[in-house]
């Protein structure tokens, strides 16, 4: 009888022959299997498609960390990136530098939280059946970890914590020289202290071991409501992330220099496309979009155009117009309705004053002067003197 693994690799090969007749069918299914079996006894399952991304092998688990917490990750097995990091609050470190949002982290990588920050990493599925996860150099802080079917070791100034059976849920706070006190919540582990590796005290689910340089505590019975409040700390995560999102705002149609002050006050960062482009430029395209819920830190990408006149009218043709010249005349003396006459015939504007002068007052004054150079269409201005009878 075949087993589940060899029932699958089974299903993978053999298909549906429905042109066939059913003795030819028959014959062929048993052909057919007969070979898979030997093949499988020989070198294995043939190739199957995981359901996890192409990694394949057992579930890792996750591990939480209370903020001012500090320990270093190794995966067993792992190579390139072994799990998701996700972060809350201003003071996440990977490996020493500053984080703001959620990264892929590596084998070996070292996660430091401090003060109103708090960060989940969820372990990518192992590439081999002999997995297990080991948090090292762990000093001070609370961890959370969920242990699936890969074995989690955490390791302390003390001594060490090693999960048993293939799912545990575990709380680790760490004290740095003084002690560190170890709670299995679900699941078995064991601990030892590193001076005394060959003394191994096991730890049943709801119990608690306070672990120093010199002793380890006999396990103590912990009710729910002791572990509620010893993992309390864990809506810290779900509370600080909800409050560090961001809306990001509607950038269309805004200048680029206004876009940058914008995101600079949000705490978000701006990626303009051309990176040439000046600070008059205007956004019509961004991404994320506007209302999108980021953190703090999130590279928003704009892409601009030129804020130019011709970018959104077409350009229009403009004749070219000469406007004749005309030599002002010599009108001192001459009634207005005679000084009217000659300047239309001009073609030359008039203004003049008094505004409530008649036709027969006589013109004393002229701006522009007598013989002057003007276009065609200036307005001369006369000052006026009423008659002499």
């Amino acid at each position: 009888m075949f087993s589940q693994t060899r029932r699958r690799c089974f299903g993978q090969t053999i298909g549906r022959e429905k042109t066939m007749n059913f003795q030819r069918f028959f014959m062929i299914r048993i052909g057919t299997a007969f070979i898979l079996t030997a093949l499988s006894l020989i070198v294995g399952c043939l190739p199957i498609s995981p359901q996890d991304g192409g990694r394949g092998g057992p579930p890792s688990g996750v591990v939480e960390m209370d903020q001012n917490t500090d320990p270093r990750f190794f995966f067993r097995h792992g190579r390139g990136a072994v799990g998701r990091l996700k972060v809350v609050g201003n003071e996440v470190r990977l490996n020493g530098r500053r984080i703001v949002r959620d990264v892929n982290i590596q084998n070996g990588a070292h996660v430091s939280t401090g003060p109103a920050s708090a960060a989940v990493i969820d372990f990518f599925p192992s590439r081999a059946e002999d997995c297990g996860l080991e948090v090292r150099d762990f000093r001070h802080g609370r961890i959370f970890g969920l242990a699936k079917q890969c074995g989690h070791l955490v390791v302390t100034e003390q001594g060490a914590m090693e999960t048993r059976g293939e799912k545990a849920t575990y709380h680790v706070e760490a004290l740095g020289d003084r002690e560190t006190v170890f709670t299995a919540i679900e699941g078995e582990a064991s601990v030892w202290r590193h001076a005394d590796p060959g003394y191994v005290v096991f730890v049943p689910s709801y119990h608690q071991v306070r672990l120093s340089r010199t002793r380890i505590s006999p396990p103590r019975r912990v009710s729910r409501d002791e572990i509620e409040s010893i993992i309390h700390w864990r809506e810290n995560f779900r509370q600080w992330r909800e409050e560090s999102l961001i809306s990001v705002p509607d950038l269309r149609k805004r200048q680029v220099g206004e876009v940058r002050r914008m995101l600079d006050r949000l705490g978000l960062r701006l990626s303009v496309n051309p990176p040439n482009a000046g600070s008059e430029y205007r956004v019509y395209r961004q991404s994320p979009g506007a209302g999108t819920e980021v953190r703090a830190g999130t590279v928003v990408l704009v892409d601009v155009r030129a804020d130019r006149p011709t970018d959104t009218f077409p350009a229009v043709t403009v004749p070219t117009v000469i406007i004749p010249k005309v030599t002002v005349p010599n009108l001192r003396s001459k009634s207005l309705a005679d000084a009217r006459k000659v300047l239309e015939r001009l073609g030359l504007g008039l203004r003049y004053s008094p505004r409530n002068a008649g036709e027969n007052y006589w013109v004393s004054g002229q701006n522009p002067p007598v013989g002057r150079k003007v276009d065609q269409g200036t307005v001369l201005n006369l000052t006026l003197q009423p008659p002499i009878y």
